[in-house]
């Protein structure tokens, strides 16, 4: 394992608005984990040592770390983003007679025709209001470069997509008379009592009978289908297990390769219940 000098460039994220402008500044200084802040003109440097055995882990450890920084400073309404590309990991101990390869690879997706675009563009506002919802999801999922935000666009999407596309799941209330209903409310009140919950017994007995006959899962996996977007019931499982995780703040692995099936299904049918052929 090598050790590695490693500089991670951020700049400021100006939030604007058509009549104002704020744009966050920060002071030269020393964080936690022997990282120097330092401000060159309109940048930010962070550098610091790292363990590793390749620049590429090392530098995937202090993006990492810088944007956990980030993240914090967010919390004051002061918004910063990496510049990936700008990342450098210099060797400073134990590299001796290896070499490390290193590329970086960019490209232009250029389009050269904007007919399908245009047409799109043309009748967006007789799109239903769920489609439009959706662009406006791709559009924050586009622009985002972190994969928790991508992932739960992505997902969110998906189900606000098969829902305004197929209706509401139907519940299990949808299955029981109105005289059952009766009979359960009261059953359960005398049973949520003895346990101590009866200031929840409301909540409680609602959440019951608002549960879906399906999983959410299954209901996009039936929307998909419709479009003709064929994902295997287990991968779309995966996802929205993912995207339930990441919303309730725990640490989940998102892989790229899954995040990217993910953001293309949801493309693609986004595309399609818009009226778009591929």
């Amino acid at each position: 394992m090598a050790r590695f000098h490693v500089v991670v460039p951020f700049d400021a994220v100006p939030q604007e608005q058509l009549d104002s402008r704020v744009i966050s500044e920060l002071p030269d200084t020393e964080l936690p984990y022997g990282i120097t802040l330092r401000r060159h003109g309109t940048e930010y440097l962070t550098a610091f040592d790292i363990s590793s055995d390749t620049p590429r882990t090392a530098k995937i450890e202090a993006i990492r770390l810088v944007e956990e920084f980030l993240v914090v400073l967010a919390a004051w309404n002061c918004a910063f983003q990496v510049r990936i590309g700008g990342v450098q990991a210099q060797v400073v101990e134990g590299g001796q007679g290896i070499a490390f390869l290193e590329s970086h690879i960019s490209a232009v997706a250029s389009r050269g025709d904007l007919t399908t675009e245009s047409a799109l563009f043309e009748r967006r506002r007789e799109l239903p209001s769920y489609v439009a919802n959706g662009l406006e999801l791709n559009y924050l999922l586009v622009l985002s470069s972190r994969s928790a935000n991508q992932w739960l666009l992505a997902a969110t999407g998906l189900e606000a997509l098969a829902v305004g596309a197929m209706g509401s799941q139907p519940k299990v209330t949808d299955n029981i008379t109105p005289h059952a209903r009766r009979a359960l409310r009261s059953g359960l009140r005398p049973i949520l009592a003895d346990a101590g919950l009866g200031d929840l017994s409301d909540r409680v007995i609602e959440r019951m009978l608002g549960t879906t006959q399906n999983r959410v899962s299954e209901h996009i996996g039936a929307f998909l289908t419709g479009v003709g977007v064929d994902i295997p019931p287990e991968e779309i499982e995966t996802w929205w297990r993912k995207r339930s995780r990441v919303a309730h703040g725990e640490t989940v692995n998102l892989d790229s390769g899954s995040l990217q099936r993910l953001v293309d299904a949801f493309q693609r049918a986004l595309r399609r219940t818009a009226g778009v052929k591929d």
